[in-house]
Order: C-alpha cells, then sequence, then structure tokens
C-alpha cells in the first residue's frame, strides 16, 4: 500500500520552479534560447538546461527543434504549460504588488491606462479630483492607441487600473461603466443621407461601404446589430483614429461609423448625422484586476470615477 506516498508523477512536478517557466515564455516569444538567454541575462546553455529540467518535470517535449535556420516552436504539450504559465506569473505578480501596497500603507502613485478615445472624456477630471484630495500622489498616466495591451499590463499588475472600451474580454477583470453615447455616422457633405431629415435605418447603413474602428468591442457590438440588420454590410476600412475615418469619408471611400464627440468636429468636406434607434452605444468602464487588492487611492479613483459618470449621466438628461 501507497497510502499518503506521493506518485512518482507528482514527486516530478513538486520540482517545478519559477525559472522554469519564466525561461519557457522567454523562449516562446523569441522562438530561440539566444534571445531568451540575453533577454534574462542568462546564457544560452543555462536557458537550455531550464527548458529541459522542464521537459523532464513535464514528461514530454516542450518545444520541437527544427534543424537549419528555421524558428523553434511550441509543440501542444508546450502551448498548454505556457498557457499556464501565464496565469500562475500574473498571479505572482497580483501577489508582489499586494505586499507593496502592505509595505506602502497605500501607493505613493496612481498607475492609469488609457486610450486617447476613452482618456480624452474623463481622464482630465478625474485626475484634477484626484489630485486635489490627495495631492501627494504621484499620477502616471500610460496612454496607448489600443486598450489589448492596457489590459494585459492590467492583469500582470503592472498598472492599477485603466479605461477600456466594453465589454470586456475573459480575465481577471472588475468594472464600473464610466462613459456612454451614441454612435453617429460620418458621410459626405453633399451626401444626400447629410441633407435627410430622417436618419437612416440600420438596414440603409449596412448597404453602405463601412469604415469603423479596428479594436472597439463597442464597434463589435453595434456591427453585429448592423449586420443582422442586412446580412449584405461590408466593412471597406478599419482604423482607431477618427481622423483617418473622417479623412477617408471626405475622399468618399465609404460612411463612418464614431461615437458622437469623435463625429461632430468642424470640418467641411463632412457631415455627422444620427442614425435609428437599435444601435448599442459606445461604452468605456474603469477596469481593476479583482485579484489584486484594492489600496484606499484605487478605492477613491473608483468613487471618483463612479461619481464623474453619474454626473455626466444627470447632465445628459437635464439636455
Amino acid at each position: 500500500m501507497n497510502e499518503g506516498r506521493p506518485t512518482a508523477r507528482a514527486e516530478r512536478w513538486a520540482g517545478l520552479e519559477l525559472r522554469h517557466l519564466v525561461a519557457l515564455l522567454a523562449v516562446a516569444e523569441r522562438e530561440s534560447f539566444h534571445g531568451a538567454g540575453a533577454a534574462l541575462g542568462y546564457t544560452q546553455s543555462a536557458v537550455s538546461q531550464q527548458i529541459a529540467a522542464l521537459e523532464r518535470i513535464v514528461g514530454k517535449k516542450i518545444f520541437d527543434r527544427p534543424k537549419g535556420t528555421r524558428p523553434l516552436g511550441l509543440t501542444q504539450a508546450g502551448r498548454v504549460i505556457a498557457r499556464h504559465a501565464r496565469t500562475v506569473l500574473a498571479e505572482i505578480a497580483a501577489a508582489q504588488a499586494d505586499i507593496a501596497a502592505i509595505d506602502a500603507g497605500h501607493r505613493g502613485s496612481l498607475r492609469i491606462g488609457t486610450t486617447a478615445a476613452a482618456g480624452a472624456h474623463l481622464v482630465p477630471r478625474i485626475i484634477q479630483a484626484l489630485s486635489s484630495s490627495h495631492p501627494e500622489v504621484e499620477i502616471e498616466l500610460e496612454e496607448a492607441t489600443r486598450d489589448d495591451g492596457l489590459l494585459h499590463a492590467l492583469e500582470r499588475a503592472e498598472l492599477d487600473a485603466c479605461l477600456s472600451d466594453l465589454p470586456l474580454p475573459h480575465g481577471p477583470f472588475q468594472h464600473i461603466e464610466v462613459f456612454r453615447e451614441p454612435y453617429m455616422l460620418v458621410v459626405q457633405a453633399q451626401s444626400p443621407l447629410a441633407n435627410r431629415r430622417k436618419p437612416p435605418a440600420l438596414d440603409e447603413v449596412g448597404a453602405l461601404p463601412l469604415l469603423c474602428a479596428a479594436t472597439s468591442r463597442s464597434s463589435e457590438n453595434a456591427i453585429a446589430v448592423l449586420r443582422a440588420a442586412n446580412p449584405r454590410l461590408r466593412v471597406a476600412f478599419r482604423s482607431d483614429l477618427a481622423d483617418t475615418l473622417r479623412a477617408l469619408v471626405g475622399a468618399g471611400r465609404g460612411v463612418a461609423l464614431v461615437p458622437r464627440s469623435a463625429a461632430i468636429v468642424s470640418d467641411q468636406g463632412t457631415a455627422a448625422i444620427d442614425l435609428a434607434d437599435g444601435l448599442p452605444p459606445y461604452r468605456v468602464g474603469l477596469v481593476w484586476n479583482m485579484a489584486v487588492a484594492l489600496t484606499p487611492i484605487l478605492a477613491e479613483l473608483i468613487d471618483l470615477a463612479g461619481s464623474a459618470a453619474t454626473e455626466r449621466r444627470a447632465h445628459s438628461a437635464s439636455r
């Protein structure tokens, strides 16, 4: 009887170390042992030893090692281990962040990520309010064109919070909605649509060459509704820069679906028109990592963002 005694496989896995996982992800990202060693400050042979140890623990090959100059590739087992490795290392980063918060009492800085589209409406107001109540807190703002990198940084505890398109992808995220506005259609100024009193129906929009955001989940929700109204809908071009979309509209390449704040600008070559009811709005949320303990300053940021959103909704309702 071997009751209570670990199996040989369990004993092997007990030897798994974080450095094995770090080496795995470094090699997978750079597709070479040499590149991974340079990034980690190891020799190539040291990285090879880490991977060999991991393969002994797992009992399977982690990397395919092709001959010649072809890059390394993960095996099926390697892809499984890499996926779990990212989760484990993200949890470790979250634990480090929690311990740092305990040591500091509260963080002396707050790291907020935002895209230009999301931040233009909220960041100045929130930062002003937070700076007034906590002048000693240093606010670090990381700006990006897309929010996927911001969410990855938030998952790794490299950011405290970020403003992101809604709905959110799967992850350890919690959020409050802080901003929403309707989508509008940008058309050429001389287009018959620009002079109509009645907004175009959704199936009419679906019959036009459509220009839209490249990475917006809110935009994808709106496009799904348009496609349901007209299955022939064709997306002619994508860009996360509203100026690019408006310029293409002016050049006659199609009509652009953009949030109201990006549609109404001083541009004699284009016009912004309302759309018929039924299209979901552009939505932005303040997002934080629910696996990381809230610090007092982050909790206050969440309260401030919620208050700003409530005031904005009340103002919109009174107009």
